[in-house]
């Protein structure tokens, strides 16, 4: 058999087996969790196929057969229980694994290398894909298949952020860790923009408002009650820590990184669109992807443009 993703799987792309192992683990973790069945997809190439006789082409395909059968027997080691199954799509991978993001639940790509000051290979398939995915996206680097020590989900009053933060909480909640909700902004930038008006950073916007800080933390605030308000109405159980940060700074990247050094899951609202065939990520989503040692979720646009969907997905 060769089933195709149906709507509340978990699926993994599989390139091979050491750049899969620790997103085969973080997938097969969420989809025990949420109950549902895991997909491992692989991507044979048209232009490989046409490289070898048809016999030789049997050989290809039984090859990754193997491949994925013993990603599967990895995967039951540490979830016995889970109805995992194999998918093979013939064509290039970043078509593959976005249209399985179109069909599925949740998406987990893993990266190469350990990220770090420098940042490492994060995969080309993998930047691509991210920057287009309709559903949110997770990026796996490393040993990253144990349970987050905390969530850390990063806030800007966009409604791709309050979506950030209500699946930041549940993933909080089921691995009973604190969840952070952050906003960082840009303190260079904005006081900049205060020196053009010829107010002083502690000066209130206009007469009887608030100050520039006064703003962001309006904003937090508006965020956390936004929170507290959509788990309440979905019925969704709240972490047993909320903390709320506000950091002004001149590298927001910088910040988000070193609030999830120590393990925490990192989950960041963005707003590339697979409707937009340019589509790239923005600065500070992109720097985190190449440098995080833990994993990051990206969660696309509001769902009146795309499917309120997840997918789950290992690549280059």
């Amino acid at each position: 058999m060769n089933p195709s993703p149906r709507p509340d799987d978990v699926v993994v792309g599989v390139a091979d087996l050491p750049t899969a192992a620790d997103a085969l683990a973080w997938a097969a973790r969420e989809a025990a969790r949420r109950d549902v069945r895991l997909v491992l997809l692989h991507a044979v190439h048209h232009a490989l196929l046409e490289e070898y006789p048809h016999r030789d082409r049997e050989l290809v395909l039984g090859v990754v057969s193997e491949l994925l059968q013993d990603a599967r027997r990895s995967v039951l080691a540490l979830a016995p229980d889970l109805d995992v199954v194999v998918h093979i799509v013939h064509g290039g991978a970043r078509r593959a694994l976005l249209d399985s993001a179109h069909q599925a639940a949740l998406l987990v790509l893993g990266a190469r290398g350990r990220g770090g000051a420098q940042g490492l290979d994060l995969g080309s398939t993998v930047s691509w894909v991210a920057a287009r995915s309709p559903v949110p996206t997770v990026v796996v680097r490393g040993a990253s298949a144990q349970p987050p020590s905390g969530v850390v989900v990063g806030v800007d009053g966009s409604s791709e952020a309050g979506r950030a933060c209500v699946l930041g909480a549940a993933w909080a909640h089921a691995a009973d860790r604190p969840l952070t909700v952050l906003h960082c902004w840009d303190e260079l930038s904005s006081y900049r923009g205060l020196e053009h008006r010829g107010l002083e950073p502690g000066d209130r916007l206009e007469p009887g408002r608030s100050t520039l800080a006064d703003r962001h933390d309006h904003l937090l605030t508006r965020s956390l009650a936004a929170l507290e308000a959509e788990l309440g109405a979905a019925g969704l159980g709240a972490p047993t820590e909320i903390r709320g940060t506000v950091v002004a700074a001149a590298r927001i990247a910088d910040v988000l990184l070193a609030q999830a050094a120590d393990g925490q899951t990192l989950v960041l609202g963005v707003r590339g669109s697979a409707k937009v065939s340019g589509a790239v990520l923005g600065s500070v989503a992109r720097a985190v992807l190449h440098r995080a040692r833990a994993p990051v979720v990206l969660v696309p646009r509001a769902p009146d443009d795309v499917d309120d969907h997840v997918v789950t997905v290992v690549q280059d």
